[in-house]
């Protein structure tokens, strides 16, 4: 008897480890699957990346014709920003980039999209790594995201794989919304661009969170790959900021937590450590990246502005997304008189030209040249004029801005979140949809067999997705929310929907006594 004892149990052991690699391949093959969708469809392959151009000119700048870091040839900036080319493929332009000659034009020490150094960098890397080919913004990112996923496992084992394949399998799903198959939401959006890069930070987020909230004594060695690993995601985290800020605010999570923990350990010397050598860990990465950077760009980045992304811009022009702007607004369009650089002056809707207006009316008010107002567009001067007339602004008319903000802005959201999730399989080849059933149904699976995190833990990955998606409604409350914007919203939902999936799922296979997912259930 003890004998058969023992033998069950190295079977159940066998078993196990069995159902632990599942979750591993689980994972592996849902990233195989997004990569496979990622190059195989071509309104990504060909997308022109037309909010990008800036930063794409300063990396062909550097690759192609040896300019610094951040520089970039006014030539090249004139021809990838063309009208004529706004929808043109980015692997055209980047081919026909050969022709321009590196000696005409001037060299510029700074890029005044408004869009910071951060894609810059991205750019330059992946240019550099890849060649010029539009396809390697896409690798790029996708190299990021895998080493995220690696390193994400590494840290959590398979308990946490599901995480993984959730995170993967949303992302394919997203590839056959409206963001990717209509062009006017394709031309802001491009996968790989500066908006989608902002889901790049969903996994170093989550082993930012569950790193800190793991305070148990580990070896020394273990304590050490465990840093390193976290010191790599915060990186990735850092990186994924200085493209799209937007994150900033989950790692305001992240903090918040970290405080939380303080305080309710305050007591004990032993865990306080711990935590205070995570903190060193992240602070010290976070630092040591933007100081290397701050570095690297020609000084013209900081000292006019154009480090990080504009934000008082954003906020004056979101005005216009009150029905009575300008009209309602009194005599602004007095006021910010911008003739004859822009006669219509100031106009309904949302329109990157009423925050020029007032910069126009700024500089001639204050007999700024007209080379100078073009060269410090979006820059720090720039910023101080947009924020000075946000607040003269709403001090004269707060019932008008008030109602903006906490009235029409609001109701935006759910329209631009139901649109933005219009799921239309018909738009792509077969073989594409293929790849969509499959990470539908590896993700249906990894829910039912492969190990799992224990209650609370997956509890708290819920409530962090519920809390992130908050805050996401936050700023578009403080910009605003259409299907373009709102694809940090969008995935946290088809995210949360999975999470629920496997709740449901699981509690299904416990009301069959488990046998539907063996070995998945873990106590606290």
């Amino acid at each position: 008897m003890h004998n058969d004892a023992i033998i069950k149990k190295g079977e159940d052991l066998n078993a196990f480890r069995s159902w632990h690699r599942a979750g591993i391949v689980m994972a592996i093959l849902s990233f195989l699957i997004y990569a496979g969708a990622l190059f195989s469809l071509p309104q990504v392959r060909d997308n022109p990346f037309a909010i990008e151009r800036s930063a794409l000119a300063a990396a062909v700048s550097h690759v192609s014709f040896g300019a610094g870091f951040g520089k970039i040839g006014s030539n090249l900036l004139d021809f990838f920003q063309n009208p004529e080319h706004i929808s043109t493929p980015l692997q055209t332009l980047l081919n026909e980039s050969s022709l321009i000659t590196a000696t005409s034009g001037t060299l510029l020490k700074k890029s005044v999209d408004g869009c910071g150094v951060g894609y810059v960098l991205v750019a330059t890397c992946a240019l550099g790594l890849f060649g010029l080919h539009a396809w390697a913004l896409l690798l790029f990112m996708l190299a990021l995201m895998g080493l995220s996923a690696a390193i994400f496992l590494w840290r959590f084992s398979e308990k946490l794989a599901y995480v993984v394949v959730l995170f993967f399998c949303s992302l394919t799903v997203m590839l056959f919304s409206p963001l990717v198959w209509e062009p006017n939401y394709s031309l802001q959006v491009a996968v790989g661009g500066i908006r989608y890069f902002s889901l790049v930070a969903i996994l170093p987020v989550f082993h930012l969170l569950f790193d800190i909230l793991n305070l148990s004594n580990s070896s020394i060695n273990i304590a050490r790959r465990d840093n390193v690993l976290l010191a790599l995601q915060t990186a990735i985290l850092i990186l994924v900021i200085l493209v799209r800020s937007t994150p900033a605010l989950m790692f305001g999570v992240i903090v918040l937590t970290w405080l939380l923990l303080v305080f309710k350990n305050r007591h004990k010397s032993g865990l306080l450590q711990v935590l205070t050598q995570k903190s060193v860990v992240i602070a010290l990465t976070g630092i040591g990246l933007v100081g290397v950077l701050l570095l690297a760009v020609p000084r013209p980045y900081i000292r006019d502005g154009y480090f990080g992304q504009i934000f008082w811009h954003r906020i004056v022009i979101s005005l216009g997304l009150n029905p009575a702007w300008p009209i309602g607004f009194g005599n602004l369009r007095e006021v910010y008189n911008s003739e004859p650089h822009i006669p219509e002056g100031l106009l309904p809707g949302l329109h990157d030209r009423n925050g020029h207006c007032i910069w126009i009316a700024y500089s001639v008010k204050h007999g700024i040249p007209p080379a100078e107002m073009i060269g410090k567009l979006y820059g720090r001067q720039y910023e101080k004029v947009m924020r000075k007339a946000f607040f003269d602004i709403a001090r004269k008319y707060p019932e008008q801005v008030l109602k903006t903000f906490f009235y029409y802005k609001p109701r935006m959201i759910i329209p631009s979140l139901v649109e933005s999730l219009q799921i239309d399989m018909c738009k792509f080849p077969p073989r594409n949809n293929e790849l969509l059933i499959a990470s539908l149904a590896n993700a249906f699976l990894c829910c039912i067999f492969s190990p799992l995190a224990p209650r609370s833990t997956r509890c708290l990955i819920g409530l962090f997705t519920l809390l992130f998606a908050a805050l996401c409604a936050i700023t578009y409350i403080i910009a605003w929310a259409t299907p373009i914007s709102i694809l940090d919203l969008s995935f946290l939902c088809l995210f949360l929907s999975g999470l629920i999936l496997e709740a449901i799922l699981q509690a299904v296979a416990h009301c069959f006594g488990g046998k539907l997912a063996p070995f998945c259930k873990k106590s606290d």
